[in-house]
């Protein structure tokens, strides 16, 4: 049976330590990190907007990373240094940390940028004194071979979606907008408004806001609304449970998969995996999980995997950070230290290897 997932907003008090918490004596064994990538130049824009156009404002080109972007990566790649130090050694060593990136450029320069921070070379490391710098491999494969950490096109999933939006629950809602649609139209010049138009606005009126572009008065009037609906919008794509395996089915495979094989202490994979990836990639992910954050993933967003033992059983911490909170991540059915058995079990249901997936995409 398939159960609607309901749109959440959870309230995250701040953690203020920056150091591996857990029961004393406890082994850290493996960390997962899941990104999103830094500040950026817009994608998209409505017909309306002076600014989009505005080259000059834009000098590298539309989506790129900014330097706002590569800064705010390469602190927090200091950031994962401070938390991981001693677990994660200072010096840069292949069989420690694997790097994985969605096959965009603002996500591949995110991750080097944070390398920086995390990887700073010293000693027989430093290879030329005037850049504190060091090349580390990042690892990617083609978006449209990729539904690990991206959007690849799925049938079923556009089919279900389809369907999710013409029910009586959203035909009921887009009536309810109905006037909302109509006002932001006319002042966007977007002919027709949906629930997707408010990702849109609000992630090229966050750019505008880190430029200090001077914004119409309309969008002041209506962010609260922007905000609240494009927060619901990233939780679409994941509505059901049945939607959520088809989109994110193959991470958590991915992810499960790789803490599975560090049971027993045998593994010979890297001990820290880092991926960067989209805002949609957390907000898919998290939805699916049922820890959605309640607001679309702001630049550098981070969603952190411990995997640690008490001498006993292996279990799970999971975390979220962004550029004010660090908080606690709880997966429904389990405590915050859910044991790796239960935790897979519970997402079980969910779970889908790539293989499986693609069967299942191209189910009538």
């Amino acid at each position: 049976m398939i159960y609607l997932r309901t749109f959440i907003v959870l309230f995250f008090f701040g953690i203020n330590y920056y150091v591996v918490s857990g029961k004393d004596g406890d082994q850290l064994k493996a960390v997962v990190v899941l990104y999103r990538h830094g500040d950026r130049s817009p994608l998209r824009s409505w017909p309306n907007d002076i600014y989009f156009g505005n080259s000059s404002l834009w000098p590298d080109g539309y989506g790129q990373l900014n330097n706002l972007g590569k800064e705010r990566h390469y602190k927090l790649g200091q950031w994962f240094r401070e938390r991981y130090d001693g677990f994660l050694p200072k010096r840069y060593n292949c069989s420690d940390i694997y790097v994985r990136s969605t096959d965009v450029d603002r996500t591949l320069m995110s991750a080097a940028s944070n390398l920086a921070g995390l990887y700073p070379p010293e000693d027989d490391q430093v290879w030329n004194s005037a850049i504190p710098w060091q090349a580390i491999p990042i690892h990617t494969i083609p978006k449209l071979e990729d539904p690990i950490l991206t959007h690849v096109p799925c049938p079923k999933h556009d089919r279900l979606e389809q369907e999710l939006m013409n029910s009586e629950e959203f035909q009921k809602l887009n009536l309810e907008l109905a006037d909302l649609y109509k006002n932001i139209s006319e002042l966007t010049g977007i002919p027709s408004v949906d629930l997707n138009t408010f990702s849109l606005l609000f992630t090229t009126i966050n750019i505008y806001k880190g430029y200090n572009l001077t914004l119409p008065d309309w969008i002041e009037y209506y962010w609260p609304e922007i905000e609240m609906y494009a927060a619901k919008h990233f939780q679409l794509h994941t509505y059901t449970d049945e939607l959520a395996r088809l989109r994110a089915g193959p991470f958590l495979d991915y992810l499960l998969s790789y803490f599975e094989d560090f049971n027993g202490g045998n593994s010979v994979k890297s001990k820290f995996l880092m991926l960067s990836a989209h805002d949609s990639t957390i907000g898919d992910r998290t939805n699916a999980m049922g820890v959605y954050p309640g607001a679309v993933p702001e630049f550098a967003s981070t969603v952190i995997w411990e995997l640690k033992n008490n001498g006993q059983i292996d279990y799970v911490n999971m975390y979220f950070k962004n550029s004010t909170d660090f908080s606690k991540l709880v997966l429904p059915g389990c405590s915050f230290d859910c044991s790796l058995s239960e935790y897979a079990s519970l997402l079980e249901p969910l779970r889908a290897t790539v293989d499986q997936w693609t069967i299942e995409c191209n189910e009538v």
